[in-house]
Order: structure tokens, then C-alpha cells, then sequence
């Protein structure tokens, strides 16, 4: 059936005119956040829950695995962020041909999706809302990772912070003091797991070919890389450890 007039005009005059596509061969971080998580996780166990730091780390284990280019996610918080690109080779295409309403919606869709595939029992469901951005450096990627995690790191100790005291005995209470105020109650943040002080991250890592039964037999799945949930080093004290992560244009 061939389209109307009106259809075409629907089309391009005003549908076409809201679309917008990112630069080609560059750098493109997708970053999802938890749409008023402060209430969701109302009643979580605190300072921090491990169902809730599991269920993150599938979501960002869904987004690598959906958006075509995925190289690295790190995740903290309610929030990860994944870096793509479309340069590996002459003819690599970047996901959704780099349509930011696509990416945004569809990312947004995945990890909503994703988080409250884990939440059974829970009949509360979380949201998700995307931005995506470009950055055309390599080395100011590594710089964006970085201060997602000193943020982190940040968030972590105000959060065991907040455990021990209240909203008025924090309030304009520097990192270092909250530190002291910690050590006042007995408890030290260095000695709390590295994904609550240092978020995680997902990374490529290269599995080796198996023979997996299907309906019509065995079948050989090649060499191919795979994602895990990793902790990751302190950034800024191992920025080859990042840097190694993001490609180069050729």
C-alpha cells in the first residue's frame, strides 16, 4: 500500500524535524539514572543494599549486551554509564544510526526493563531516564570515568555518614569530617567493599568456543567476547587499567 499525501506530509514536516543524529566516529556515552530512587529505596537496607547494587549491575550487564558498540560501563549509585563507539572498522554503523531520540528512549527502556526483571516480590517498579552526550577525546573519556567515580566515592562515605548521623549533624560537614564522625561510631569506610566505594565495572572479556545443544543438535558458538561485572581499581591510580578500555581511532 503506497503512503498518502498525508502520510509524507505528517512525515516530514513534522516528524522528520524533531530528529536529531549525533556526529558519526566519535566518542558516545549513554548514561541511565534511577527516576526518584530516594523514594524506591525507602526501606532498603542501609547504607547500602546489596539487592540493589546486584540489580544495577544486571542493568548495565542488559545495556553492553543491547547497544550495539558498547566498549566499558562503570555503574554506581542508580546510575550507569556506557561508552560506544562506531569506529572499529570503515563500515561499523553506531547504534540506531546515532538517532538521540533512540537512544535515549531505547536506553531508558532496556534498563527499566532490566532493573525490575530482578525486583520479584516487589510490586513497586522503578523508572529510568537517559542523556546521551558526545565526547571527542580519549583522554577526556577517561577523565569523565574518573569523575564518576570520585562522585562515587563520595556518595559512598556520605552515605555511611548518613547511617551514623543526622541530616543537621552533616550539614555542610566536609568528606574528611565525615570520615572523623565515621571513626566516632566504630566503623571505618575502608574497610566496606569496593563496590560500594568504588562502584563496578562492566568489561569485555574474551570466552573461548563451546558446544551448546539446540533443537536441531549441538552446535559450536566460536570464540567471542563476553561481559562481566568487575571491581574496578581506583582510576586515577590506574588510568592504564582505563585507558586500555577505550578504543582509538585508527
Amino acid at each position: 500500500m503506497s503512503r498518502t499525501e498525508i502520510d509524507i506530509r505528517m512525515k516530514e514536516q513534522y516528524e522528520d524535524r524533531t530528529r536529531f543524529m549525533l556526529p558519526r566516529r566519535s566518542y558516545t556515552i549513554i548514561r541511565v539514572d534511577g527516576r526518584a530512587f530516594h523514594t524506591f529505596t525507602r526501606g532498603m537496607e542501609r547504607p547500602y543494599s546489596k539487592p540493589l547494587m546486584q540489580s544495577m549491575d544486571w542493568v548495565a550487564l542488559a545495556l553492553c549486551q543491547e547497544c550495539a558498540g558498547a566498549q566499558i560501563a562503570y555503574v554506581q549509585s542508580d546510575e550507569v554509564s556506557v561508552l560506544l563507539t562506531d569506529f572499529a572498522k570503515d563500515d561499523t554503523a553506531a547504534w540506531f544510526d546515532n538517532n538521540l531520540q533512540k537512544l535515549c528512549s531505547i536506553s531508558a527502556s532496556i534498563a527499566t526493563a532490566a532493573f525490575n526483571q530482578c525486583q520479584d516480590g516487589n510490586h513497586n517498579r522503578a523508572n529510568f531516564d537517559s542523556r546521551v552526550f558526545q565526547i571527542p577525546d580519549p583522554v577526556e573519556v577517561e577523565n569523565y570515568f574518573i569523575a564518576r567515580q570520585k562522585d562515587a566515592t563520595r556518595n559512598s562515605v556520605a552515605m555511611l555518614a548518613q547511617h551514623y548521623c543526622s541530616h543537621k549533624e552533616l550539614h555542610q560537614v566536609s568528606v574528611e569530617k565525615m570520615h572523623d564522625k565515621i571513626h566516632e561510631h566504630g566503623d571505618n569506610w575502608n574497610d566496606h567493599p569496593v563496590r560500594f566505594k568504588h562502584g563496578a565495572a562492566i568489561i569485555k572479556v574474551p570466552t573461548a568456543a563451546y558446544m551448546k545443544e539446540t533443537k536441531v543438535g549441538p552446535v559450536e558458538i566460536p570464540e567471542h567476547d563476553d561481559w562481566a561485572v568487575v571491581e574496578p581499581p581506583v582510576f586515577t591510580q590506574a588510568r592504564e587499567w582505563l585507558s586500555s578500555r577505550i578504543p582509538r581511532h585508527g
